[in-house]
């Protein structure tokens, strides 16, 4: 499990949570923890602090399972307020070295995407698909929304709706967000692309459309949210315990 902590109300904002019946196979090519979260975006004004728990997995008990890495480390804000700015960390622990890679997003605005697939397209059997979305001015840092990897399929619902493992992103107001969805049939080298760019908005809806060629057919939905940048529960405030509803002028994750 790992967890964030912000000004806004220090509930865990949950970003990996894995049980050791579902555990993620870890390799010295593929070192990287496949993100479900956060939640919500994670408001840095002040340092936001982490809590990891990791374990490997020992034989058919728990009680057998050895300690990876066990932290609770405060993560300072750098000098991102006026424009985005990426941070590399590392937290070393007794038997592990976790680097943390963040984008820290001034002036932003929250994205929760989703993706429909439409005019009775279905995902293909057999093909890999790559969701992810980033703000363009750090294209670079793409949010991987969705990774079915090689050995599974795109998950999709009754309705179309397609199983995102992660649906939020952050994004400058004056800025754009990138969506993006990569194909690979097995063997292939090269993936089959489609993109699609969003102007942020304060509130209401933005419509797309993924054309993979020979494939499917996708709508995508992206639902833009102000960020409260106050503690909900902050004394006297004039808010009492509700979000306070404006453009955030803070940073996020």
């Amino acid at each position: 499990m790992i967890a964030a902590r912000d000004i806004v109300d220090r509930n865990r904002n949950i970003i990996f949570d894995r049980s050791r019946d579902d555990c993620q196979t870890l390799t010295k090519e593929d070192s990287c923890l496949v993100m479900t979260g956060p939640t919500r975006p994670i408001v840095m004004l002040g340092a936001a602090n982490f809590e990891i728990t990791l374990k490997v997995k020992e034989g058919s008990t728990e009680s057998r399972d050895k300690v990876l890495s066990f932290l609770a480390v405060p993560h300072d804000t750098v000098n991102c307020l006026e424009l985005s700015c990426a941070t590399d960390r590392k937290y070393i622990s007794k038997l592990s070295t976790l680097e943390f890679t963040m984008s820290q997003i001034a002036r932003s605005v929250e994205a929760t995407i989703s993706v429909q697939m439409v005019d009775g397209s279905s995902w293909p059997h057999g093909v890999r698909g790559e969701f992810s979305a980033c703000t363009t001015s750090m294209a670079d840092r793409k949010v991987v929304l969705l990774d079915s990897r090689s050995e599974k399929d795109v998950e999709v619902g009754a309705d179309g709706m397609i199983q995102l493992s992660r649906r939020v992103a952050s994004v400058e107001f004056t800025g754009e967000l990138k969506v993006c969805v990569d194909a690979w049939w097995q063997g292939e080298m090269k993936p089959k692309k489609a993109w699609k760019v969003f102007k942020p908005k304060k509130a209401g809806r933005n419509y797309g459309t993924f054309n993979l060629v020979g494939m499917c057919k996708m709508k995508v939905t992206v639902a833009w949210s102000l960020l409260s940048y106050y503690p909900v529960n902050r004394p006297n405030s004039p808010y009492g315990s509700l979000a306070l509803l404006r453009e955030a002028e803070g940073r996020t994750v």
